[in-house]
């Protein structure tokens, strides 16, 4: 299995089905309008080379928050044990105290 690290997000595109479960949570919960739209979402999903396989991307609008992670079902998208708290208090208080 290969995997890539980006910031707080190990990601793993074999395990990935392009289901896109990632990309909609994260352009709900980083929308003030909360609503669904691809073109919203810091984190994008394509087809590779080999259309079995995708490509996962995130843009430098995101923060590695992990909405993206909790909504992947498939396991290719995993955050590092370390920031578990650190994501946490982000998401209760709106600021991560890094």
């Amino acid at each position: 299995m290969s995997k890539k690290k980006n910031g707080r997000i190990t990601i793993a595109p074999d395990l990935c089905t392009g289901c896109l479960r990632c990309a909609l949570a994260c352009s709900f919960f980083t929308s003030p309008e909360k609503t669904f739209n691809l073109s919203n979402s810091r984190i994008t999903v394509l087809p590779g080379y080999d259309l079995r396989q995708f490509e996962i991307a995130f843009k430098d609008a995101c923060d590695q928050c992990g909405i993206c992670v909790q909504y992947c079902e498939f396991g290719a998208l995993n955050r590092k044990k370390n920031t578990d708290k650190i994501i946490e208090e982000k998401h209760e208080t709106g600021v991560a105290d890094e």
